[in-house]
């Protein structure tokens, strides 16, 4: 093989390295660029999942909180009115005890 068609051959070589590798990087480019899309949409998706299960468990423990103000009224009356069944039942026992003992004496 003489000079020329080594230097030949080796420049087409390196041509064709460098074609190559410009076509790769080229490539690589925009499957970059793809994939940050992708990712960018994917982020975009899950911040407004994120966002709509905050604002629904938001409304939830709102509804809970209103829930528990309700019952602790109604434990408040519940315990008004064993008060005063407390009350009635001891005046219907000191009635009966002096009614018993009354007429007892």
């Amino acid at each position: 093989m003489d000079w020329w068609q080594t230097v030949g051959l080796m420049g087409t070589l390196v041509g064709t390295g460098t074609a190559v590798a410009a076509f790769d990087r080229h490539i690589l480019r925009q499957e970059f660029g793809m994939l940050r899309q992708e990712s960018w949409q994917a982020h975009e998706r899950i911040v407004g999942k994120i966002d709509r299960l905050r604002d629904e468990l938001s409304s939830q423990i709102s509804d809970l909180r209103d829930g528990q103000t309700s019952l602790r009224g109604g434990l408040r009356e519940v315990r008004r009115e064993l008060k005063g069944m407390r009350d009635s039942l001891r005046t219907l026992r000191e009635d009966f005890r002096a009614h018993v003992l009354g007429g007892a004496g």
